[in-house]
């Protein structure tokens, strides 16, 4: 079950982080998501509203397994998207142009519900337990194996030291004035107010506007006017 509430909630919170990192189409678009679903209850009928809204009956179900709800935007992902990076796909080979975007588009509706059924029948892709992925024995084996590799690396890289400076604590890299990522939520907050006012097709978003990361510094030295790493 999902909780539609606390769903829209989330993504609200996120909008500063989208604009802070760059992620503009996700940052252009949440400014509309929000207000068209608080809008939407408006344009249900009494029923509807009590299943999507109270009853958090708004994800979507492909197989009747426990665990199985998904948001939209993940189910795009995992069919539509899916079928546009395998094998066959658009982007394996055959390139994005007019005509070849056109015919895998007509074609899709068809092509889909064929692979989809293949993948059934050989067994490749559905998964038929009725048991939670994560609670198997396998992934609790391997999720416990990941946790001791990463407790075992905090123990030789500590976090949580108090420094005046943005230290990697992997490289020991040392970020200079220019790095801002400790700063997203607010950065993000004052691009948000720069598009105040504007239409969603006249927003131009910028990418000098990004944090910087720690990565963008140098990690090498200049002895003698020779650089070393």
């Amino acid at each position: 079950m999902g909780n539609w509430k606390l769903h829209l909630q989330c993504v609200e919170k996120m909008i500063p982080y989208f604009h802070a990192s760059g992620h503009f189409p996700y940052a252009k678009s949440c400014h509309l998501y929000p207000n068209d679903m608080a809008n939407i209850q408006y344009k249900m009928t009494a029923d509807e509203q009590l299943r999507v809204i109270n009853e958090s009956d708004f994800t979507i179900r492909r197989t009747n397994q426990f665990w199985s709800g998904n948001w939209s935007d993940m189910t795009i992902e995992q069919t539509l998207m899916r079928s546009m990076k395998t094998i066959g796909g658009l982007t394996h080979g055959r390139g994005i142009t007019d005509s070849t975007l056109n015919k895998w588009i007509q074609g899709l509706p068809a092509a889909h519900d064929v692979c989809e059924n293949l993948e059934k029948y050989c067994g490749v892709y559905m998964e038929n337990s009725e048991q939670h992925v994560d609670a198997r024995l396998s992934r609790i084996s391997r999720d416990t194996n990941d946790l001791n590799i990463l407790l075992k690396w905090c123990s030789s890289h500590p976090p949580c030291l108090e420094l005046n400076e943005i230290i990697s604590i992997s490289t020991g890299v040392v970020g200079d004035t220019t790095i801002n990522c400790h700063n997203a939520y607010e950065i993000g907050l004052i691009e948000m107010k720069k598009i105040i006012g504007q239409t969603y097709g006249t927003v131009k978003l910028k990418r000098s506007s990004r944090v910087l990361p720690i990565a963008i510094v140098n990690s090498s030295i200049r002895i003698r006017e020779e650089i070393n790493l």
